[in-house]
């Protein structure tokens, strides 16, 4: 396993919540994709090498502070983004 960012997961796993609960003015890839990078942007990074780091980091989802950080940071991306896309 190389090293990897397991705060990608969790936020993209929020991230899929969170878009079934408030569909997002425009869900074309370019949007979504600058909203988790603005997102994982703003939370720390939780770096892991092996399986049993990263099965660890997972279990921080079931932390409701990270939960709530992760999905303010969420909310946030999404209004800079429907403020300013970056696409036609």
């Amino acid at each position: 396993m190389s090293v990897t960012n397991a705060m990608e997961s969790i936020v993209k796993h929020f991230f899929a919540e969170f878009q079934e609960n408030y569909p997002l003015k425009c869900d074309c890839s370019q949007c979504k994709d600058d909203i988790i990078a603005i997102a994982l942007n703003r939370v720390p990074s939780k770096y892991v090498s092996t399986e049993v780091g990263e099965v660890y980091i997972k279990t921080l989802m079931m932390d409701k502070q990270i939960e709530s950080d992760v999905i303010k940071e969420i909310t946030n991306a999404v209004m800079v983004v429907e403020k300013n896309p970056r696409h036609n």
